[in-house]
């Protein structure tokens, strides 16, 4: 079925709140645990699995005519590629790395922690990978995410607006749509 561009746009003054939202997620802790980034990365994964003839065909519409075998492998082959990578690799990117040239003072460790809210601006000519591949990072990292879909690529726009939020924690990522203002 043809989606519907006709998606209205956030308003301007919703985002505060927005912003807001998935903010106090962050600063509550709910996006720092290893079971939530793998759970949320695993619930990713599934959104691109249970949808790629949906995500093709949005692309297809927005690129003329894109080759499907392109965008298996673009769209589809390398998010989940991208995911399966951080889902096999976190426990390791999230343990503290000692740091050898702290020993003349005492030890010293590197240890990563999340930063907070990410806003993911999404252009038009890879409008899925150029999303959900930096949407499965900020997810690893531990921070909340605002989503905003290209414009320009209307339909990929409404299927991303219709399905983070069916398969992700709403707490902390949301989409944004709209064009230059939002």
């Amino acid at each position: 079925s043809v989606l519907n561009m006709s998606t209205e746009y956030t308003p301007l003054s919703a985002i505060p709140s927005i912003v807001s939202s998935t903010r106090s997620s962050f600063n509550n802790g709910l996006t720092i645990s290893y079971s939530y980034r793998i759970q949320q990365l695993k619930n990713l994964r599934k959104l691109v699995e249970e949808n790629s003839a949906e995500i093709i065909k949005a692309e297809q519409q927005d690129m003329y005519k894109r080759p499907t075998q392109e965008l298996q492998m673009t769209a589809v082959g390398f998010v989940i590629k991208e995911i399966d990578n951080l889902l096999t690799n976190l426990s390791s990117y999230m343990k503290p790395k000692q740091v050898p040239e702290a020993s003349a003072m005492g030890r010293g460790e590197l240890v990563y922690t999340p930063r907070g809210n990410v806003l993911i601006i999404g252009p038009w000519n890879f409008p899925t990978n150029l999303v959900l591949v930096p949407l499965a990072g900020a997810i690893a990292a531990g921070c909340t995410a605002i989503i905003k879909p290209s414009e320009v690529a209307g339909n990929v726009s409404a299927l991303i607006e219709k399905l983070i939020p069916s398969y992700l924690d709403n707490r902390s990522y949301k989409v944004v749509t709209g064009g230059v203002p939002q």
